[in-house]
């Protein structure tokens, strides 16, 4: 098992990235060389990340830009069957309409023993998301694209198996409000880490450790 982390542009994007990517893969077992795809691979930082720690990480997006290798849609992966030893989809399958296709996709590609790691919108967060997504002007203003869909726990376990997946972990993630990271970075630097620990206890509680605004999901392709 590696150690994974790369350089964020700020406190609150580190904070992110932590919480989605790198804490969860710090439990899963790569061996150096490892193939990665990063399905929705946005700036290319944490493609750039995994590369700094040995691994093999291709980027794609719909369009091209700086995280960008090779351009595709999550429905239909311009790879062969079973390339990759570990799947990223973090915060993209909300905005595929067709995502059952897309998990289906992505089970093609992983090789057998392989891992997916998603994240995704919390349909029970405590922000309301469940009401606010079904607003017009949320979908607008708030979220830049064109249809968003969040999921229970149940719902992405039972999509991850039904694409044939077995589901290893699930959790939901952060709580501090997206607010919060509008503020002087000079502030960020010493409230994230004191609101991540306050963060961490409810994790472990039995209703609020379920009311997170995303979920963060680990399977293995058997």
């Amino acid at each position: 098992m590696i150690a994974l982390s790369a350089p964020a542009p700020d406190p609150w994007t580190e904070y992110i990235d932590s919480a989605l990517v790198w804490e969860p893969l710090a439990r899963v077992p790569l061996k150096a060389g490892a193939s990665v795809l990063d399905v929705g691979s946005g700036d290319g930082r944490i493609v750039g990340g995994l590369r700094r720690q040995g691994l093999r990480a291709v980027g794609m997006e719909l369009r091209p830009g700086p995280g960008t290798d090779v351009i595709g849609r999550a429905e239909a992966l311009p790879f062969r069957t079973e390339s990759f030893d570990l799947v990223l989809m973090v915060l993209v399958l909300m905005h595929v309409p067709a995502g059952q296709r897309a998990l289906e996709e992505i089970h093609r590609v992983t090789k057998r023993g392989g891992k997916v790691l998603l994240a995704v919108g919390n349909r029970r967060s405590f922000t309301g998301l469940a009401f606010r997504e079904r607003s017009p002007r949320f979908l607008r203003r708030k979220i830049p694209y064109d249809y968003y869909v969040s999921y229970s726990d149940r719902e992405l376990a039972g999509a991850l198996e039904k694409a044939g997946f077995r589901l290893r972990s699930m959790r939901s993630v952060t709580y501090i409000p997206r607010v919060i990271g509008k503020a002087p970075q000079s502030l960020l630097r010493g409230l994230i880490p004191l609101l991540g620990r306050a963060e961490n206890s409810m994790a472990g509680l039995p209703i609020l450790g379920k009311v997170g605004v995303r979920l963060v999901a680990v399977a293995e392709r058997p």
